[in-house]
């Protein structure tokens, strides 16, 4: 019975990456998949352990380069698109934030459009939201905003974290605008885009697993930047990824009711300092990492742009030590710090019938085990 009921061929784009493979993960539980097609830029590699199956059809591709992944789309029935260049580096390289957020972001909606597609769901992000809570601020204030209150700023240089959120803005305006495009067949597109926080998890290789890095190299300890009164909402990846699978489902169910729309996807995971979070996520092992007295905001800040205006009017210094880029844009990680951050997640309950399925201490020991790679390494 359950191989009958295995009739919808599902794509995703970024399989390989950090969100793609819990997506996959999903997707091989789910009874109503009977293929999961994967381009990945650079092929997929089971890092999760998930096996080998006959289910599961790769295709190491370009999203830039639409024909050379046309066959992984035709006959398809949903894009669950989690493909981006996640990049918090400065300075920010806009051309390929640009390339691979927007341009790849619009070819593959034309694609689907030509191959008769009808679903699609777009992984975009909560920093699409983020700007200083007043005008020549520092820091974002959002408390238990829904989507119709924390909208995206007009004025792209408002957004806390640059050019990266603003390539996904700008990619979630088209897939939103996308919705109830017709199709070639006489059906419609509906596109739906999601936006998660910062994640965790297994696979992780961004900002919290540099921050632990930088522990490691600093006798597992972390200056706590910004003071101790900023608190960021950031969400379990495998949450995260359930997500897709409910928004894949929903637009089956009722596309009108969200076609169209951004929708916040948060979890349980405690909402504290990030800093006292990467702290949490040691405790219980023997690499535990402690944190120093904080560093006030204006000291922070008046830090950060100090050391970003020596990468950009000095870049003999820049050469000396050997860094043409930061990894991240330290302005930005110190207003992110000292922020106020909690989303409202009504939309996702109600609409797509999303709630995380790991609870908070589950996500922590999962994420534990993993991060405590890198003490190790």
């Amino acid at each position: 019975m359950a191989e009958k009921s295995r009739c919808e061929v599902t794509l995703v784009t970024g399989g390989g990456g950090f969100l793609g493979q819990h997506v996959v993960r999903h997707l091989l539980n789910d009874e109503k998949v009977k293929e999961i097609r994967i381009v990945d830029k650079f092929g997929y590699k089971d890092s999760l352990g998930l096996g080998q199956t006959k289910r599961l059809v790769n295709f190491e591709a370009d999203l830039c380069e639409k024909e050379k992944y046309r066959e992984a789309v035709r006959g398809v029935d949903v894009v669950l698109h989690c493909a981006a260049l996640v990049s918090y580096e400065f300075p920010a390289d806009k051309r390929a934030l640009h390339r691979n957020n927007v341009t790849a972001t619009k070819i593959l909606l034309d694609l689907c459009i030509e191959e008769n597609v009808s679903r699609f769901v777009h992984c975009s992000t909560t920093e699409v939201t983020l700007q200083p809570c007043f005008r020549g601020g520092i820091v974002a204030m959002v408390v238990y905003s829904q989507e119709s209150r924390a909208e995206p700023p007009k004025n792209e240089s408002r957004l806390l974290f640059g050019e990266y959120a603003a390539s996904k803005l700008r990619a979630e305006k088209i897939v939103c605008a996308a919705n109830g495009t017709p199709l070639k067949n006489g059906g419609i597109l509906y596109t739906v885009s999601l936006r998660p926080p910062l994640l965790y998890g297994e696979g992780d290789k961004g900002l919290i697993w540099k921050i632990l890095q930088v522990a490691k190299t600093r006798g597992n300890s972390l200056i706590e930047l910004a003071g101790d009164g900023g608190k960021q909402q950031i969400a379990y990846v495998g949450n995260a990824a359930w997500a897709f699978i409910c928004a894949k489902n929903a637009l089956v169910q009722c596309p009108e009711g969200i076609g169209g729309l951004p929708i916040f996807i948060t979890d349980d995971t405690t909402v504290e300092n990030l800093f006292r979070f990467c702290e949490r996520l040691t405790r219980n092992t023997e690499h535990h990492v402690s944190l120093s007295m904080p560093v006030r905001i204006p000291i922070s800040y008046f830090c950060a742009f100090i050391a970003e205006m020596v990468m950009d009017y000095f870049p003999l210094v820049a050469a000396i030590v050997g860094r043409r880029r930061m990894p991240v844009s330290p302005r930005c990680l110190v207003a992110y710090l000292g922020s106020i951050i909690l989303h409202n997640r009504s939309r996702a309950s109600i609409h797509i019938n999303y709630s995380p399925i790991f609870g908070r201490e589950a996500a922590l020991n999962l994420s534990s085990g993993y991060y405590s790679k890198i003490f190790r390494e």
